[in-house]
């Protein structure tokens, strides 16, 4: 934990030497060598895992040849966009043109969205890091400050979600910022934002907080005749906000908590300067055009909801103290609102109409609980059941009628652990949102027939819904012995005998180690992108990659290369480096390319050059033919592959037999 320090004033502040923060290009030292009982531990572990994966042979696959073979066909599609719906876990197929279309209507709308002559994010980049430093100065660690300081920016990329849901399919607008100008200071006034939510009152943090505190109204059998259960919703709120306005409202809350919150040592103006800069300068591109947001935050900044969240804090609070009557109950899940009314139908419904002249560009619909039908919040169903003079408020599971029905299928290529509390939760789920027995029948019925749909058998079914009744399985011995892990442990998930060969190999190991599996063959990730098509070069008919005929993407990050001096390949040899980069693959080539043309010493190509190539002359066509080996996760991923890679294929151009140590 961290260090405490006690400033002038007594009060203890936390250190931020602690603040850390993971992101692709964040830098890690090489853990430090345990004892070495557990080093040898490690060691022989890590050598029975590799070779019970080298001598299993897989003997099911849930994936026929001719379903691959229509996957590879459909990733070639030039002509379609494949994107995830909008509501439910379905996939949606949409000619090219049309969701072209689509997109370009909604960034039509001059009041939101302001179309740029150029793409301005390296000036956005460099505003955002000169603000931060300029702000964190003295604050904040060094490490945090480079840590947290934007290199290399990615544009930000548009995307639509088809609302399959609604007629004609609109798109909800998107923008993913990941590697953007903004994302890294956006991810701390997240941190800091996150901590004031439970300063607003009508915040819910998820179903069962709202459950909580619908209790006594569930319960009670005396509630007045006609009392209605009522949802409010806020028409394309994260769209609708003004800048300005939200972080006034930020700046409110944050004055008014700043001593109960930690900010890591940034002052409430400090906040407001990278507010501003975050949300004003929201720019993105689409098909090769370049815009900016100038109305809202857009969906996808990691800091919008708890900004949403803080500036309906505000608003709802000014309405209700103007209002005449005032809702019995109100809670709010961010923009989604839900209530008890007792004053009859129609002063609810001016209500509404009061709500939707409060602002000029927030407005509201509504759904009211009538006789016999329920309201839908969240993951429950609302019913006002009236008997005699009062009225009882009931609750069920609520499944959309837009949902897919796709659920984590039996015979899908995971855990089959994994699978069974994936269906033990969602009979939990049901059980918990029900508030009778009448109610928990239904709820069930509706988890056993969405299961039974993704191939479940009902004998599995009927032993997890006993689970499930039972409040879920029992501690494992880990945690009746309170003892702590020795570390984690990921790996690729082949099937259930792999599964149980590496678990026993764990068990004999003597270490406390957890294992998690990982599956990255999905649909998703095979066939769904944010962008239409691979970013531009910025260096266009000068960028040397491209001159050399690469044909993927030479902006690209965090990735493992290979080079090989096309001079040898000509003359029949062969003469490869292997090497490694966070910065975009682009630069990191130019650099060797530099070093070829001016045979630069104690570097690979300038080298090879100088040895055996000398009486080289500079060619139009570079004379190196790079290739992307490995895309990774972040830096021990990046080092760790390189290694591997260098010790498999020994690269006559490297000196180093390996990055990070390895085993």
């Amino acid at each position: 934990s961290a260090a405490e320090t006690t400033g002038a004033t007594g009060r203890r502040s936390p250190s931020h030497s602690g603040v850390s923060f993971r992101f692709a290009d964040t830098d890690k030292r090489f853990p430090p060598p345990s004892s070495m009982e557990t080093e040898l531990k490690l060691k022989k572990l890590k050598e029975d895992i590799v070779k019970s994966y080298k001598n299993h042979r897989t003997v099911t696959n849930n994936v026929s040849d001719h379903e691959r073979q229509l996957i590879g066909e459909l990733k070639r599609q030039d002509d379609v966009v494949f994107k995830q719906s909008d509501k439910g876990k379905g996939f949606v197929i949409i000619d090219k043109s049309v969701y072209v279309e689509k997109a370009k209507d909604i960034l039509g709308d001059a009041r939101n969205y302001e179309k740029l002559a150029k793409n301005t994010v390296p000036k956005v980049e460099a505003q955002t890091k000169r603000i931060f430093r300029s702000v964190s100065k003295d604050k904040l660690p060094d490490k945090t400050i480079s840590e947290l300081s934007q290199n290399h920016s990615r544009t930000p990329v548009f995307y639509g979600l088809p609302k399959d849901h609604k007629p004609s399919v609109p798109l909800r607008p998107v923008i993913s910022g990941v590697d953007g100008p903004n994302q890294k200071v956006s991810c701390l006034l997240e941190k800091i934002l996150k901590q004031l939510l439970k300063f607003v009152p009508t915040h819910l943090w998820n179903t069962q907080d709202f459950l909580n505190r619908m209790g006594s109204h569930t319960r009670r059998n005396d509630i007045p005749r006609g009392t209605i259960f009522f949802s409010i919703d806020v028409v394309n709120l994260y769209g609708s906000i003004p800048v300005a306005e939200a972080v006034d409202a930020v700046i409110d809350k944050l004055n008014e908590h700043l001593q109960k919150i930690d900010t890591f040592g940034l002052t409430a103006d400090d906040v407001k300067a990278l507010l501003d800069q975050c949300l004003n300068e929201n720019v993105f591109s689409f098909d090769d055009e370049h815009y900016r947001q100038s109305l809202g935050i857009a969906m996808g900044n990691p800091c919008a909801p708890p900004i949403a969240i803080l500036f309906l804090d505000r608003l709802e609070r000014q309405s209700l103290e103007r209002a005449t009557l005032k809702p019995k109950f109100l809670v709010r899940y961010i923009d989604d609102y839900a209530g008890i009314w007792t004053h009859g139908k129609e002063t609810l419904l001016d209500f509404l109409a009061y709500l939707n002249t409060v602002h000029n560009t927030i407005k509201f619909t509504i759904e009211i609980s009538e006789e016999g039908t329920g309201v839908p919040f969240l993951d429950t169903l609302v019913t006002v059941e009236t008997q005699g003079e009062h009225s009882k408020m009931e609750t069920e599971l609520y499944i959309k009628p837009s949902h897919s029905g796709v659920i984590l299928h039996y015979h899908s290529a995971h855990p089959m652990l994994t699978k069974r509390n994936m269906a033990r939760s969602q009979f939990i789920r049901a059980l918990r949102n029900s508030s009778n027995i009448s109610k928990e029948k239904n709820s069930i019925d509706k988890i056993w027939a969405l299961l039974s749909e993704n191939g479940y058998p009902k004998h599995i079914l009927s032993t997890l819904l006993s689970e499930a009744r039972k409040k879920g399985r029992a501690m494992t011995n880990r945690q009746k012995r309170g003892g702590e892990l020795d570390g984690y442990l990921c790996l690729p998930y082949v099937d259930e005998q792999l599964l149980c060969k590496v678990k026993s190999k764990v068990k004999r190991s003597g270490l406390e180690v957890r294992l998690a599996w990982k599956n990255k063959e999905k649909l998703k990730s095979l066939l769904v992108r944010s962008s239409l098509r691979k970013p531009k070069c910025p260096g266009g008919p000068r960028c040397h990659t491209c001159k050399t005929g690469f044909k993927g993407d030479c902006t690209q990050k965090n990735v493992v290369y290979k080079i090989s001096c096309g001079v040898c390949t000509r003359e029949g040899g062969e003469s490869n480096y292997i090497g490694e980069t966070k910065r975009p693959l682009r630069l990191r080539f130019n650099e060797h390319v530099r070093d070829m043309l001016n045979k630069t010493s104690d570097t690979p190509f300038g080298d090879h050059f100088r040895d055996n190539h000398n009486d080289f002359r500079h060619e139009t066509i570079v004379p190196l033919e790079l290739t992307v080996l490995y895309r990774s996760l972040d830096h021990p991923d990046r080092k760790i592959a390189e290694s591997l890679l260098i010790r498999k294929n020994r690269p006559a151009l490297n000196n180093n037999v390996s990055s990070w140590p390895i085993l």
